[in-house]
């Protein structure tokens, strides 16, 4: 058991050094730090998957769909398709970065990220649409303390019906996972188009803050380099010979 964690953080302590190199040769200063927001939003997508999948078939055992080709728990199951692809790759995403000590390219990270942000859109508002929530109702008690769940009132109070109650908790929670995962996979998603921009526009140096600053100190020297010409310029254009006056003839000259 020690020599495993020894191993562990031998392995830490050299990927962490190879993330630092890399981070000087130009690599992302928010490479480790992504790689643990990817982390956590693979957990949160798995959450949300579970909660999913558990409502399915609960649901499918005490309501169907009286209109459409599927009677089915159709729409907690949109939702599930990108989270499980949000696990599966971010999980993947964290593995390759701790072992390789080197990044994903980011058109694949651009690809996936946008997949899941435009499935899990529809996903959510579908799951929100027809969930067994909206058929929750407070019971009406009778005077004698009693509930009774003949009259329509109690029908789906959770007294009489806490199955109900049960999917429709599942659904909630899967709704709230859902929106975690959608928030950060649109900052992953922003944040990584921000800095492919950069990179093409300035070079390896915009994604490091020391390069980033001393690409604005070599401006500012390009500018002053520039102000200095103009104003040596601007002088010796400023600065030029005095005009001799012409002096008058001493006399008149003589003509033949």
């Amino acid at each position: 058991m020690d020599q495993t964690i020894y191993r562990l953080k031998t392995h830490w302590s050299a990927t962490r050094q190879r993330l630092e190199d890399n981070n000087q040769n130009g690599t992302s200063r928010w490479l480790l730090r992504k790689t643990a927001i990817r982390f956590v939003t693979a957990h949160l997508a798995l959450i949300g998957f579970a909660l999913f999948a558990a409502a399915i078939r609960p649901w499918e055992e005490n309501f169907v769909h009286t209109k459409g080709p599927t009677k089915g728990d159709w729409q907690d199951g949109v939702p599930i398709a990108p989270l499980a692809l949000s696990f599966i790759y971010n999980i993947f995403h964290t593995i390759y970065v701790l072992w390789r000590a080197k990044p994903v390219h980011a058109l694949v990270n651009g690809i996936v990220d946008f997949l899941v942000w435009a499935v899990l859109i529809p996903g959510i508002v579908f799951a929100a649409w027809g969930g067994a929530f909206h058929l929750w109702r407070q019971p009406v008690i009778e005077p004698g303390g009693e509930v009774l769940c003949d009259i329509a009132q109690n029908v789906f109070s959770r007294e009489c019906y806490p199955e109900l109650y049960r999917i429709g908790e599942l659904e909630l929670g899967g709704i709230v996972f859902g929106i975690f995962v959608w928030t950060m996979t649109t900052f992953l998603f922003v944040h990584g188009c921000t800095e492919a921009s950069r990179l093409r526009r300035y070079g390896p140096a915009a994604n490091d803050r020391t390069g980033f600053y001393d690409l604005e100190r070599s401006r500012a020297r390009t500018w002053d380099s520039y102000s200095r010409r103009h104003r040596r310029q601007t002088t010796k254009d400023s600065i030029s010979r005095p005009q001799m006056a012409r002096m008058p003839p001493m006399g008149m000259p003589r003509y033949r």
